[in-house]
């Protein structure tokens, strides 16, 4: 999804997501996938907003740019304590490194740039992210909608 420079600012990429997941419920789908460039710090909030969670990176064999993989479980809202660990978007060494330890990304402050990251089941983020490299590997070269 993208939307016109003319209309950013409106909260427009936030809705078209809601609609997305309202119709993928509605079809009975009980996960929705993403990918959102790991630079642009202003596509990360309609995501997380939504209720996606940051679970691998990697590089998108298009253009090489730094892509994050977003999962959203659609029947099972995570909760967290508010706790966590708060790293800056663009310190990709940093949330690489998390992510490798079983962390997730689940909130993002918007004002200072900084996404939070919760331990998740180390099983459970283990298979997510197995199932998003098979996922990255068939989308080489492709283009989904």
């Amino acid at each position: 999804d993208c939307v016109h420079p003319a209309y950013r600012g409106n909260h427009l990429n936030q809705t078209m997501i809601q609609c997305r997941l309202e119709l993928a419920l509605s079809l009975g789908c009980s996960d929705a996938f993403s990918i959102i460039d790991r630079n642009n710090r202003w596509n990360m909030p309609p995501y997380f907003n939504n209720g996606f969670n940051m679970y691998a990176s990697t590089i998108d064999p298009s253009d090489n740019g730094k892509i994050a993989l977003m999962h959203n479980d659609l029947h099972n809202t995570r909760q967290t304590d508010g706790r966590g660990i708060s790293v800056p978007y663009n310190r990709l060494d940093l949330i690489d490194s998390l992510m490798a330890k079983g962390y997730i990304g689940n909130g993002y402050d918007a004002k200072s740039g900084n996404i939070k990251f919760v331990l998740n089941n180390q099983n459970e983020n283990n298979n997510e992210r197995n199932q998003f490299v098979v996922i990255a590997r068939k989308m080489k070269g492709s283009c989904r909608v």
